[in-house]
C-alpha cells in the first residue's frame, strides 16, 4: 500500500472514531454509573452486614449473658436440690431416731406404768398395814387403859410417855425378893413398835421371841408379864 492509501486509512480511521466517541462517552459515563452504584451498593451491603454482625454480637452477648444466668440458677437450683436432699436425709434419719425415740419412750412409760401400778399395791399393803396396826393400837390402847390399874397393882407397874420419838416407859417394881423398890423396865417406840430398850439389857434373842408373840397374839397384858418374867430372871441373874 502507498503512502497516501496509508494516510487515506488513517483519516478514515480518525473520522470513524470521531463518530463514535460520543457513544463512548455514553458507554464511560454508563460504566462510571454502574461502577458508582455497585460502590454504593456494597457500602450499603457493607453497612447492613456491619449492621447485622452488630445484632450479631449484641444477641450473643445477651445468649451470654443468659447463658451465664442460667448456669448461675443451674447451679443454684442444684445446690438447692442437694440441700433438700440433704435435708430429706437428715428428716429421714431425724424421724428415725424420733421413733426410736418414741419406741423408748413407751417403754419407758409402759414400765413407769407398772412401778406405779406396782408401788399403788405396795403403798395400798403398807397403808393396810398401817390401819391394821393403828387399830390394833388403838385396840392395845383402850386395853391398857382397861388393865393398867390392874396391872400397877399386882405388878407394881407404872407408865411413863413423851420420851424420845414418843417412846413409852414400861417400869416394874416388887421384881427382887430382897428390895422391893427395885425397878426394871423396857421403852417401847409406838412408832415403829419395837422394844428399843430394856433395864436390865436383855438379849435380842429374847425380846424378839416376845414380839413375835405378841404380834400374833395382840394382848398387851402378855406382853407386860413375858417382859416382866425376863427382866426379872435377869436382875437376879445379875444379882448373884
Amino acid at each position: 500500500m502507498s503512502s497516501f492509501q496509508e494516510q487515506q486509512a488513517l483519516e478514515q480511521s480518525l473520522s470513524n472514531l470521531d463518530s463514535i466517541r460520543p457513544l463512548m462517552d455514553e458507554l464511560r459515563q454508563s460504566l462510571q454509573e454502574h461502577l458508582k452504584n455497585i460502590e454504593q451498593l456494597v457500602i450499603r451491603k457493607r453497612a447492613n452486614y456491619e449492621k447485622a454482625l452488630a445484632e450479631l454480637e449484641s444477641q450473643k452477648n445477651e445468649l451470654n449473658i443468659k447463658i451465664k444466668k442460667y448456669d448461675e440458677e443451674k447451679n443454684q437450683i442444684s445446690l438447692i436440690l442437694r440441700r433438700e436432699i440433704e435435708d430429706k436425709e437428715k428428716t429421714s434419719i431425724k424421724v428415725r431416731e424420733m421413733k426410736a425415740q418414741q419406741e423408748r419412750l413407751t417403754k419407758q412409760s409402759e414400765k413407769f406404768h407398772s412401778d406405779i401400778k406396782r408401788l399403788d399395791g405396795e403403798i395400798e399393803a403398807k397403808v393396810q398395814k398401817l390401819n391394821d396396826e393403828k387399830a390394833m393400837l388403838s385396840d392395845q390402847k383402850s386395853k391398857i387403859t382397861d388393865k393398867t390399874f390392874q396391872f400397877e397393882q399386882m405388878l407394881g407397874m407404872r407408865i411413863e410417855t413423851g420420851g424420845e420419838n414418843n417412846s413409852i416407859s414400861f417400869i416394874f417394881k416388887n421384881v427382887d425378893p430382897d428390895n422391893f423398890q427395885r425397878e426394871v423396865n423396857f421403852v417401847l417406840d409406838p412408832a415403829k413398835y419395837q422394844i428399843v430398850k430394856t433395864s436390865p439389857e436383855l438379849p435380842d434373842t429374847v425380846v424378839s421371841e416376845i414380839m413375835d408373840r405378841f404380834a400374833k397374839h395382840k394382848e398387851i397384858g402378855y406382853l407386860w408379864r413375858d417382859m416382866r418374867i425376863k427382866l426379872r430372871e435377869k436382875l437376879l441373874e445379875e444379882s448373884d
